[in-house]
């Protein structure tokens, strides 16, 4: 049909083998140099000769990732249209946290493109990387969906001779032919099995994931991470109670784990300052605003304790799990032993149970306190779903003479009266306690409005009086949704559970019982501390020796 023109064919040329070699300084890249035909795209096998200037900008884009995003990562405005991204000091403060750490968790508030940092920073990766497989995740595929389309669409908009050529393009994942991969999934536990990301795993809506996913999927994912020094793990939320994400978070915050914490305030993101935040308010509310905005990890206003209080909570790592990881020790137990024939008292505890039927719905807890001496403290906490009465009860005994035959107090309502049953008849256990009334004389504790309100009283004066320390994840996540459902009335939110808020208090309950006013032992080493402490040998009962710490 003619010879193309002396100008076309310099710039796009075909070798024998097939091979396409086009020229940097072509304005638009033919449709059959195109990936599916997709304008603008890059297939793979396409040889760009480079123009020194264009060597130069490639060169500047690999070292500085700000100079990439803002010279060339697009994005599609709602009113403006096509738009060169303009990352904010926040953003790029992000950036920077991912770039030089390996382990990076951010909290921000809604809307605030903690999401879109992300994505221009696997984009960099993408390009500018050899040979890394990288996953997106989140609690919904539709939104690992979205931010893969984020990362997409930069792409698209890059200039062709930035691109790397394209291997494969589907919905949840590219290749590009430096065999680099990513893509896009709902967060579970068989995730990325048979796949090693040892590019950049990244989780976004960490806070709304379920816990037991959240557990399940680190297993497994955690070997394919620490196989590649390359890799990096970077988390996104904004927060939603004290669950899996506030524990994360807190561990960072105090440097109990690799991971680098990255704040973003509410009012850093443009446009909202003061008169916006009283917008939020009156429209939904502060709690809302605190949540969604502030990123606060406050449970409800009406909680049973206080949200101030809750958030101080201590989260910590147990020294020992048993039991195919549904027990979990704080502390070890310190148990009575003789010496030379003389007795030397270990630590008093007492274990709160609360029955389920085990059928994979609400949990059978034991909570384990030890109520020695001020503060009383969480020492261990046994959570299952899926055992019979019969084998619950069997561990609530075992744990009860692991931790010095510790008191135990249960609720004896409904299936919880099985479980009083085995312990009192047929383990024959001593230190079970029974809680009498005026009209009625029971095994174990009834629980009753007037019963649990008293134990929810107890409880709600020792923690805001820092007489009670909880440590457990479960535990704290659980205040933070114990609240008051009708005046006077405190249960877990709709959707929420309150067994291990509900084994604590009738655990803490035993203080309101005469189990703990006979113990002959008590006032004898209450006179060796006084003699101790009158000698300047300690200053607080919490300095003397273990031994001498009892009841």
């Amino acid at each position: 049909m003619g010879r193309k023109p002396l100008h076309r064919a310099k710039k796009y040329r075909k070798d024998e083998e097939g091979k396409v070699t086009v020229s940097g300084t072509l304005k638009e890249l033919p449709l059959d140099c195109c990936y599916d035909k997709i304008p603008g795209l890059k297939r793979a096998n396409i040889i760009v000769e480079f123009t020194e200037e264009q060597v130069l900008e490639m060169s500047k884009c690999a070292v500085d990732i700000e100079y990439f995003a803002r010279n060339y990562v697009f994005v599609i405005h709602p009113d403006k249209g096509r738009v060169l991204c303009e990352l904010r000091p926040y953003q790029l403060r992000m950036i920077k946290a991912f770039a030089e750490n390996r382990y990076s968790v951010a909290k921000s508030g809604r809307q605030s493109g903690k999401s879109m940092s992300a994505a221009v920073f696997i984009l960099h990766s993408l390009i500018f990387s050899k040979d890394k497989k990288s996953a997106i995740l989140a609690n919904k595929l539709a939104t690992a969906k979205e931010i893969l389309e984020k990362i997409k669409l930069a792409y698209r908009l890059l200039p062709y001779w930035l691109q790397i050529g394209v291997d494969e393009w589907h919905k949840t994942s590219m290749q590009l032919e430096n065999g680099c991969h990513c893509f896009a999934s709902a967060t579970s536990a068989d995730a990325i099995v048979g796949l090693t990301v040892n590019g950049i795993l990244y989780i976004d809506e960490y806070a709304k994931i379920r816990r037991s996913i959240i557990d399940a999927f680190l297993d497994t994912v955690f070997p394919t991470i620490s196989a590649s020094v390359e890799s990096k793990i970077i988390v996104t939320s904004t927060s939603r109670g004290m669950n899996h994400f506030y524990e994360l978070w807190q561990k960072a915050i105090k440097k109990r784990s690799e991971f680098f914490p990255v704040e973003v305030k509410w009012n850093e993101v443009p446009g909202r300052d003061e008169k916006f935040r009283q917008s939020v308010i009156k429209n939904k509310g502060e709690q809302h605003f605190n949540q969604e905005y502030a990123c606060a990890f406050l449970g409800s206003s009406s909680t049973l304790v206080k949200g101030s209080i809750i958030e101080m909570m201590d989260i910590q790592d147990a020294v020992e799990i048993l039991k195919e990881g549904k027990f979990r020790i704080y502390a070890k137990p310190i148990i009575d032993r003789k010496v030379d024939d003389v007795l030397i008292k270990g630590r008093t505890y007492v274990v709160g149970v609360d029955s389920a039927k085990g059928t994979g719905n609400d949990y059978s807890v034991a909570n384990v306190f030890d109520i020695t001496t001020y503060p009383f403290r969480q020492v261990a906490i046994y959570r299952v779903n899926d055992k019979t009465t019969r084998n619950f009860a069997e561990y609530v005994v075992e744990i009860a003479k692991m931790f010095n035959n510790a008191y135990i107090m249960i609720e004896n309502n409904d299936i919880g009266q099985a479980v009083v049953d085995y312990i009192w008849n047929d383990a024959e256990y001593e230190n079970l306690v029974n809680y009498n009334t005026k009209n009625r004389i029971d095994i174990g504790i009834r629980s009753t409005p007037r019963t649990k309100s008293l134990a929810n009283d107890i409880v709600k004066q020792l923690m805001e009086d820092f007489k009670l320390e909880i440590c457990d994840s479960d535990t704290i996540y659980e205040l933070s949704r114990y609240v008051e459902l009708k005046p006077g009335k405190f249960g877990a939110e709709e959707g929420e559970n309150d067994d291990c808020v509900t084994s604590m208090i009738w655990a803490i309950f035993i203080i309101k019982t005469n189990y703990l006013e006979d113990d002959d032992i008590k006032d004898e080493v209450k006179e060796i501390v006084k003699e101790l402490k009158d000698e300047g040998e300690i200053e607080t009962l919490d300095d003397a020796p273990l031994d001498m710490r009892v009841t």
